[in-house]
């Protein structure tokens, strides 16, 4: 069975760009664009990763990834252009394991 990868983006380029790369390495990407669809994700399947962008529109990633640390203990990717020091100090506040500029 493939491993799920959860994509967390509100681009749909960056969604297409990470399914094309990740989807030839075996995995199987299920991807949301915000908090509700992420969290059923999680709950309605066996997700292995989530890569969690931070800008949203009108949510934002760290409030996501807190959503999800309170269902699960996956291993959360921050992938984002947010790249100063403040914003990667909140995305391990809120949870995330790696954080990662576009």
């Amino acid at each position: 069975m493939k491993k799920k990868i959860l994509i967390v983006e509100d681009d749909e380029n960056i969604i297409e760009g990470l399914t094309d790369v990740l989807t030839e390495k075996d995995y199987e990407i299920l991807a949301a664009t915000n908090e509700k669809t992420a969290t059923s994700c999680i709950a309605s399947n066996t997700v292995s990763l989530v890569i969690m962008d931070v800008n949203l529109g009108v949510e934002n990633g760290f409030d996501i990834c807190k959503s999800i640390r309170s269902l699960s203990d996956i291993p959360i990717l921050f992938l984002t252009a947010c790249d100063s020091e403040m914003e990667l100090v909140r995305g391990f506040q809120a949870g995330g394991d790696d954080y990662i500029t576009k």
